[in-house]
């Protein structure tokens, strides 16, 4: 006679597949046992109580296999203990029910939650192929389980990593406008310093000639402090515009880096596209050597929604790129952006007059850690990490095919779409 061999999982387990074998009768259970044979461990049970314990106080059994009439409560309330402990819901379980029972008692025992039900007296080739069936079902269900936790781990890892990278990279690009950062602060510091000095002069004018006004001046002498006084207050006028004007700048300055530099990263919301380019270029030009001209050309379209500080940090990366490329340009170069709807898709292009990027390059440059720069100038995460906030946000980005100098890359978003919060998930990997 042909047997059906023990599962092959059996030879990978450090053990064999532990089964609980529960009877009232003694010799049904040495009976059951003989027919399984020695691939197994056999569990004994003489009610459906004691079978619940011994399947809950250790490790739970690779199956279960019960008799319908058991003392206390039967099989099929031992079925439905079982499958509402989340410790047994998904051990396989097969009742025995009476000799020549109808199709309702099988029934009955597959509502109650057993996975199989066989009528006694059992059949050795029956009993022992269902046993293997289910144990392989149990373990391919493991082993799935298994792969599905270590594919979310790898999920949860590679989100943070990518979250990392969209921070490291956020850091570097802020760390390039440093020294750009130093010199915009000191003009309008420049500009502070100086209209505080002069102020100083001129309040110690005016206290001077409050002095002579008091000691009763002559009418020559009212005349020259009112002429004094008129020009004090103008200059002063004049000097207190400059200071004003220089504040302003100090604080759009920190309003603009705080606003790349911004860890949270809201839900989408509709932005002004023209509005995001004109502050982002403004941060790219902070370490700029020379100041490329911008042309920008905003089409009307609806509206776009997206995290506003990821769009930032997209602009930023491009407009950085496009900026260092001009800097040997003679007269700083232009930049021209444009945005328009096109299809359902909003299409922003940013396209400058530089030495353009070499036909051979043009698939690396959204790898990560490709650059083109110098060591120590730049990490090559730039591009990488807008291809991948761009896929986040449902959109792409891509080097559009151009004749000419220059490079031109495109970004695409969709038109109208809430896209969703959680932006960090990218099912596809960076670069």
């Amino acid at each position: 006679m042909h047997v059906l061999p023990p599962p092959p999982f059996d030879r990978a387990r450090p053990t064999r597949p532990r089964v609980i074998i529960c009877d009232h009768s003694a010799k049904t259970r040495q009976h059951l046992q003989a027919l399984l044979g020695p691939d197994y461990q056999h569990v004994m049970a003489e009610s459906g109580e004691e079978a619940l314990r011994l399947a809950t106080t250790t490790a739970p059994p690779d199956l279960m296999l019960v008799d319908v009439k058991l003392p206390g409560y039967d099989g099929y309330e031992l079925c439905r203990r079982a499958r509402a402990d989340e410790r047994l819901e998904k051990v396989p379980l097969i009742l025995l029910t009476a000799a020549g029972a109808a199709d309702d008692a099988r029934a009955q025992a597959l509502e109650s939650g057993a996975d199989d039900a066989l009528s006694k007296p059992v059949r050795p080739r029956e009993i022992r192929a269902r046993v293997a069936a289910l144990l392989r079902l149990r373990f391919m269900a493991t082993a799935l389980e298994a792969r599905a936790q270590e594919l979310e781990a790898a999920n949860r890892f590679l989100t943070q990593a990518r979250v990392a990278l969209v921070h490291t990279e956020k850091l570097a690009t802020i760390g390039t406008l440093v020294a750009g950062v130093a010199q915009e602060v000191n003009n309008p510091l420049a500009f502070i310093r100086t209209g505080v000095d002069s102020l100083r002069d001129y309040l110690g004018d005016l206290v001077s000639l409050i002095g002579r006004l008091m000691g009763s001046p002559s009418e020559q002498d009212r005349e020259e402090i009112s002429r004094t006084v008129s020009e004090a207050v103008i200059e002063s006028k004049s000097i207190l515009a400059e200071i004003g004007e220089g504040a302003h700048r100090l604080h759009q300055i920190s309003q603009d880096l705080k606003l790349i530099a911004a860890e949270d990263v809201p839900d989408p919301e509709e932005v002004d596209v023209e509005e995001e380019i004109s502050r982002t270029w403004k941060v790219a030009l902070l370490r700029a050597k020379s100041k490329p001209e911008l042309v920008v050309v905003v089409d009307r379209f609806q509206p776009v929604r997206v995290p506003a500080p990821l769009l930032r940090q997209v602009l930023l990366s491009l407009f950085v790129n496009a900026v260092q490329a001009l800097e040997a340009k003679e007269g700083g170069g232009t930049v021209w952006v444009s945005a328009q709807e096109v299809d359902g898709e909003i299409l922003i292009a940013v396209r400058d007059n530089g030495p353009g990027i070499p036909e051979k390059l043009r698939n690396r440059i959204f790898d990560p850690f490709f650059t083109t720069r110098q060591p120590g100038q730049g990490a090559g995460l730039g591009l990488s990490v807008s291809d991948s906030i761009m896929r986040s946000l449902g959109g792409s980005i891509e080097v559009a095919e151009r004749e000419g100098p220059g490079a031109e890359l495109v970004l695409r978003l969709p038109a109208v779409r809430a896209m969703a919060a959680d932006y960090v998930v990218v099912e596809e990997p960076l670069g």
